[in-house]
């Protein structure tokens, strides 16, 4: 043995107390040689093969029929119980014999008597054995996981498992959501995201319309420069021309007035209106511009003697209907000294009206731009519309006029411009009614289904719990019958609580 003077005291005790139960591997092995050798002898000499009852019961020569009053307590029941195994032992020989004496018999009836129906039932019977079999394997192996892994335990209940063949989660509408359901992949990413798609189609629609006007500008580019090189086309190039003359005297016209000249005739304004104009009526037209032109030369022609300085010819009126008046004599020194002094203010007047000339075709380039570009917009927005679900589902309430008060009154011409151009200002609030009124409706919508959610959730909790207190007290109770099971398989459950009293089957108690 080891030294084992180093271990605690507690060690060393426990050590000699288990030291007659602890040999080596010789002595064990001497040892199971010598009971397998006792064992051999308690076997059948002549037939070579064990006794087919327990070693340790006693001998059926003794003759433990009567027990004597002698015996008591434990004594006088491992007596009873000895007799009673007695007789138990000799029912089963008996039963053993007669069992051997009938398969004997049924042996030699059935080696002269074999027909087909035999194996035809033993293998139905093989074949109900076997399902049988499987049932109970498939039986014994949900025990073996439910022992595994007990109820009780808290990652009994997997939630993937439990979750698996719950439904999915409901979908936005289709109403709401007109641009995110193109395809599968396609998550809906919030109201920014739309609001990209709709940039990128206003983009796409601007481009398209651009390039929509390029190609009609050339068309009527073509067309134009096609009808004008025909010869057969000269009403309409005298159309054209007269077009043409008629704006530019009318411009010369507006910028003289606003210089301090007189005011344009009549003509001129009946002149601008090429809509009323005929065939009937070209040669008119055409009088009209010859008188025209001739005042636009007179009028140029002074102005250029002015700026030089060799004033000539005394200022006269342009109207054809009265007569020239001319300015009276004057000498050659007041003459130039009017000359000298006029000469600067004509050039500055010069100036002037040649800034107001720049300004004024600046003015109508942005105008020409600007309605070009709303126009592009207004009907990219008009094609946004009809294509769109979002603006019908969600309208911009109407604002009443009724209501307004008597500062919102606006004239007939203001209401006859904001009829003729739309307020751009109006489609955008539109769409921004639009999408904050979906937004909120689908907000509203996620809160139900969270809500709906949220009490499924609580619900299904509930249910756990419940289910775990069910699982909890069925395992009590298997526990208590197991445990009472026990009890009442124990040769000491008899006893009833006392040493001295023993309880028999009958009832009576013997007192040891």
């Amino acid at each position: 043995m080891a030294n084992f003077s180093s271990l605690p005291e507690s060690i060393k005790q426990l050590h000699h107390s288990l030291e007659p139960y602890i040999h080596e591997r010789q002595d064990v092995s001497h040892i199971r040689k010598i009971l397998s050798a006792h064992l051999n002898r308690q076997s059948d000499e002549e037939n070579a093969c064990p006794k087919y009852h327990p070693l340790s019961l006693v001998d059926p020569i003794i003759d433990i029929d009567s027990l004597p009053n002698s015996l008591r307590g434990v004594r006088r029941e491992y007596a009873r119980c000895a007799r009673a195994n007695l007789k138990a032992r000799k029912e089963y020989e008996e039963l053993t014999r007669g069992h051997d004496n009938v398969i004997k018999s049924i042996k030699c009836g059935a080696s002269d008597n074999l027909h087909s129906d035999t194996s035809l039932e033993s293998f139905l019977q093989l074949v109900k054995f076997r399902q049988k079999y499987e049932r109970l394997r498939i039986l014994q192996d949900h025990f073996d996981m439910l022992e595994q892994q007990p109820a009780t335990a808290a990652d009994y209940l997997e939630p993937k498992a439990i979750l698996q063949n719950l439904p999915s989660l409901p979908r936005a509408p289709l109403d709401v959501l007109p641009h995110a359901t193109g395809t599968d992949n396609a998550k809906w990413g919030g109201l920014k995201q739309i609001a990209d798609q709709l940039e990128k189609s206003v983009l796409n629609a601007k481009g398209a319309l651009k390039r929509e006007q390029k190609s009609l500008a050339t068309v009527t580019s073509q067309t134009s420069t096609k009808g004008l090189r025909s010869p057969t086309n000269h009403t309409v190039r005298l159309e054209a021309l007269g077009i043409t003359r008629n704006e530019l005297i009318s411009w010369i016209e507006n910028e003289l007035s606003k210089a301090g000249e007189s005011a344009p005739s009549d003509e001129a304004i009946t002149s601008n209106s090429p809509d009323k104009r005929g065939e009937d009526d070209i040669e008119t037209h055409l009088t009209l511009i010859q008188k025209q032109y001739a005042r636009y030369n007179i009028a140029r022609q002074s102005l250029i003697c002015a700026a030089i300085g060799k004033v000539e010819l005394p200022l006269t009126k342009t109207s054809d209907d009265t007569p020239t008046i001319l300015l009276p004599n004057e000498s050659p020194q007041s003459e130039a000294l009017s000359s000298y002094i006029a000469t600067p203010y004509l050039e500055e007047m010069i100036k002037v009206s040649n800034e107001q000339k720049s300004f004024i075709q600046q003015k109508s380039y942005l105008a020409i731009s600007l309605a070009k570009q709303l126009k592009g917009s207004s009907q990219g927005l008009d094609l946004l519309v009809e294509e769109s679900h979002l603006l019908p589902a969600h309208p911009a309430p109407a604002v009443d006029s009724k209501h307004k008060g008597f500062e919102t009154v606006t004239s007939f011409g203001e209401e006859l411009l904001n009829s003729e151009k739309p307020d751009m200002s109006h489609r955008a609030r539109s769409w921004g009614f639009a999408a904050q009124s979906a937004g909120a409706a689908l907000s509203k919508e996620i809160s139900e289904r969270l809500q709906d959610g949220r009490l499924s959730f609580a619900g299904t909790s509930e249910h756990l719990v419940l289910l775990r207190q069910h699982l909890e007290n069925f395992g009590k109770g298997q526990e208590k019958a197991t445990l009472s099971q026990k009890l009442e398989k124990d040769i000491w459950s008899k006893l009833d609580g006392n040493l001295g009293v023993i309880m028999r089957e009958g009832g009576s108690v013997d007192l040891i």
